[in-house]
């Protein structure tokens, strides 16, 4: 028991982790690729990190074609991560969108005038 928390806090513990975690919380669900467009990361990086997260229990991933969407597995791990900053006097700030369209066809299906489709 004592180890399996260990290593739910030793993956939390990288703030990258912490980024994607809080940016799974904001969208629900999400492809590697738009966490890339989201966080300006590099794709191997965000990978890294995501498989360490699934690792530790924290993150699903479900396939939908050539796409994989990663979301929490116990969402109100965002809450939690919330009110112990609160508690530190330090507030997380909404993650600001995408710096550039993610070409997902999820991303696609909510601003399809983007990409060359009917808005």
């Amino acid at each position: 028991m004592a180890e399996a928390a260990a290593q739910i806090f030793r993956a939390l513990g990288i703030p990258t982790r912490l980024l994607v975690v809080m940016a799974l919380a904001q969208e629900g669900e999400a492809c590697v690729c738009h966490l890339v467009a989201m966080l300006g990361m590099r794709q191997a990086l965000v990978s890294q990190h995501l498989m360490a997260l699934r690792k530790a229990g924290l993150v699903v991933a479900t396939r939908r074609g050539r796409y994989v969407y990663y979301r929490l597995r116990y969402p109100w791990i965002a809450g939690w991560i919330r009110r112990a900053l609160r508690a530190h006097k330090m507030e997380w700030r909404r993650l600001p969108a995408p710096a550039r369209q993610c070409p997902c066809p999820t991303c696609r299906t909510k601003a399809p005038g983007l990409w060359g489709g009917k808005p």
